[in-house]
């Protein structure tokens, strides 16, 4: 019972902290007069003033004494420094709990954390599991959503905030694949879980469960990824990172993305629809930055003087093909982040047309010289609803610039389809072709063993393995289209075939 006092004594407090921290000091003052209140029920020996300052009796001065003067972050200050070690160095040890497949450990705020034994990896934090839980359901919790599904149960300490986030108004569903987790769980329930009626619990060995409950707009998500690290099924597990990587990265660029689709919407002065009769019935080439790249550019060369093709190139590789005299058609740009704006820095005025992602990284199109064609991408709501008000086109990204590029010219009705750099493989265990800013040394450790167009053994990361899966897909949905490969060395691409000539 002792023990249960002090964890929500830790909690109340790491609470506070943090709504000072973020000028919420209303919340906070109600927050410390539950911190009183609780404080009374702290054992009498705590209270012994002592010779030191670190003693309990001294903190509760020093708290009162910044109150006093208007001080919230002084006070705050205390509770981190000095009242919550204190608080913890009252907390007797606890002996860890072995399980079959796990180990239950305590950490230093008092609270348990979870060890899976088999991947030898921690499920929560080792040192306030409930902090953590709370910073994470900050970055994903939306007010908009009245029901979320959650992916992972681990101890709970996520579904706990997730709750508390929305003032217990959500329905919850949680789907967890391992049964002796969920077994213990609802055995040790702390936070109540399995008596909520608001909050289901489901046995998802095999996450079709999850799945199934994914591509609502009406439903928010969660996803433990920790969780997922204990997946044993290889293609099982590879298709959740696939999901999660595509999810988790929304929410890490939300705020860029907003400021960069804002952006771009004022410095774009053209739709791409505005440039389809350039595709049509064309043959069209798709000029990406993998490594086979170096032994095409003189066959580029000649294709790209020819009247009936159209070359459009990543922005990666736009000063390697000047460098050589191919002058591409389209240089298409796509990443949130600032650094790839490297690629064309101090070529802003070599006049090629340029393909903007809306939600691409605002400097391309607030300092390009030459013209600028937005792309409204399915999947991110502001730019499907810009669409929707201006009768604009929607693409599928397919997550990469390379993508985007194939299903733009594959809508705008090309010809024949020829894929260039588009190797989808570290070959040679480079990750781009030479002289490129992205070009690198990887090692092949924790890679994927996939089949090359020869038949041979190349190598590719999961999400290289994940953009080549979308290719093939999307080929599928245009099987008219001859599409070719013009890497020698490449991952095989199903649907596509190696250039006669």
């Amino acid at each position: 019972m002792e023990n249960i006092i002090l964890f929500k004594t830790i909690d109340i407090s790491q609470e506070i902290i943090r709504q000072i921290r973020c000028q919420d000091y209303h919340e906070a003052a109600l927050n410390i007069k539950i911190l009183s209140d609780q404080i009374q029920t702290l054992p009498e020996a705590f209270f012994n003033p002592g010779d030191g300052s670190d003693s309990l009796f001294a903190c509760i001065n020093a708290m009162s004494d910044a109150l006093a003067n208007g001080d919230m972050i002084l006070y705050a200050d205390i509770l981190e420094e000095s009242f919550i070690p204190f608080i913890k160095s009252q907390i007797p040890p606890a002996e860890s709990i072995s399980l079959k497949d796990y180990t239950l450990e305590p950490t230093s705020s008092g609270a348990m954390t979870l060890y899976y034994n088999a991947g030898k990896i921690y499920l929560h934090s080792n040192c306030n599991p409930m902090e953590e839980a709370r910073q994470m359901v900050g970055l994903y919790y939306e007010e908009k959503y009245s029901e979320y599904v959650v992916f992972g149960l681990g101890l709970g300490y996520h579904i706990k905030a997730l709750d508390d986030a929305s003032l217990g108004t959500l329905r919850i569903k949680v789907f967890e694949p391992h049964a002796e987790l969920m077994e213990y769980v609802k055995a040790n329930d702390e936070f109540g879980l399995f008596s909520n009626d608001h909050i289901k619990i489901y046995d998802d060995p095999s996450c079709a469960g999850f799945s199934k409950c994914l591509g609502s707009r009406n439903t928010g998500i969660l996803f433990h990824y920790p969780s997922l690290l204990k997946i044993a099924d290889p293609g099982q597990k590879a298709s959740l990172r696939r999901f999660y990587m595509s999810w988790n990265s929304y929410y890490q660029l939300k705020k860029r993305l907003m400021i960069n689709f804002n952006n771009n919407i004022k410095n774009c002065p053209h739709n791409l629809s505005e440039i389809r009769d350039s595709f049509s019935k064309k043959r069209t080439y798709i000029i990406a930055a993998g490594p086979s790249l170096d032994g095409r550019l003189e066959y580029l060369k000649e294709q790209a003087e020819k009247n009936d093709t159209v070359i459009v190139c990543v922005s990666t590789v736009l000063k390697k093909l000047l460098d050589h005299g191919i002058k591409a058609d389209y240089v298409i740009v796509m990443d949130a982040q600032e650094r790839t704006y490297r690629h064309i820095e101090g070529i802003e005025d070599c006049d090629i047309p340029m393909i903007i992602d809306s939600t691409a990284y605002w400097r391309f199109a607030a300092d390009y010289t030459g013209e600028k064609y937005i792309a409204l991408q399915n999947g991110y709501l502001p730019a499907e609803e810009f669409a929707s008000k201006n009768s604009y086109p929607l693409f599928n990204t397919g997550g990469s610039v390379t993508t985007l590029a194939i299903d733009i010219a594959l809508q705008f009705g090309a010809k024949e389809l020829y894929l260039a750099g588009v190797d989808m493989a570290y070959l040679g265990g480079k990750t781009h072709a030479k002289g490129t800013m992205d070009e690198s040394d990887v090692s092949r450790e924790k890679l994927i063993k996939i089949k090359d167009v020869n038949g041979d053994t190349v190598y590719t990361s999961e999400q290289l393995y994940s953009y080549l899966a979308w290719i093939e897909n999307r080929l599928t949905q245009s099987p008219d289209v001859k599409v070719y490969n013009l890497s020698d060395c490449g991952a095989m691409i199903k649907g596509t075939s190696k250039p006669t000539s």
